[in-house]
């Protein structure tokens, strides 16, 4: 809320942008839920949906697995869009001609290791909408110590690649275009040079 001169108080404009995203979870909310819960069961890792909200990146969905020792946010929670994977996902499809987010148009992917917090990582994939628009950041964070491993980040990828296709479709978008990544992820998986290109 704010003072008008006159004296009388006007609603600001955080009702308005939380009544967008509330109505965007109406149609985002089906979809992106059960594919949230699988991927943090088989993982056991926490599984969030990031949306961008100017210089922010807000956790619209996330599931967090039963483990003791695992990521804990908040949905509604803002964190600063230039850090951690799934900044650079929601960077790179809303900021399409900054040449630093190029690799992660061509992969369909981003990983952070330990750059928002020293003590976690995270990977994450693009989900589309209908017309191609960037509906979020599906994304799996855990602990720096278990992504560690090439192998692991590997999996987590195939896995996130796969859910964000089924959303993609399932959105009215198109999955084809997570054919090439999904394949070369596949045949290539993580490669330990992919960290450097990654933590810039």
């Amino acid at each position: 809320m704010r003072k008008l001169n006159d004296g009388q108080y006007a609603i600001g404009p955080q009702p308005l942008r939380l009544a967008a995203l509330y109505q965007r979870s109406f149609q985002v909310g089906p979809v992106i839920e059960p594919l949230l819960l699988e991927l943090s069961r088989e993982l056991g890792e926490t599984a969030s949906l990031y949306v961008r909200q100017g210089d922010k990146r807000l956790v619209l969905y996330r599931v967090e697995p039963a483990r003791a020792v695992r990521v804990s946010i908040r949905i509604g929670e803002e964190f600063p869009v230039d850090k951690g994977a799934s900044g650079k996902v929601l960077l790179a499809f809303t900021d399409s001609q900054d040449p630093r987010w190029k690799d992660v148009r061509e992969r369909l992917w981003a990983v952070s290791h330990g750059e928002r917090d020293p003590e976690t990582a995270s990977v994450s994939v693009p989900v589309f909408g209908a017309t191609g628009e960037l509906v979020g950041a599906l994304t799996l964070s855990g602990p720096k110590a278990r992504f560690d491993m090439a192998s692991t980040i590997t999996v987590a990828l195939t896995s996130l690649l796969n859910c964000a296709k089924r959303a993609t479709v399932a959105l009215g978008g198109s999955g084809a275009r997570f054919d090439a990544s999904i394949a070369r992820t596949g045949m290539e998986g993580f490669l330990p040079d992919d960290y450097k290109a990654y933590q810039t």
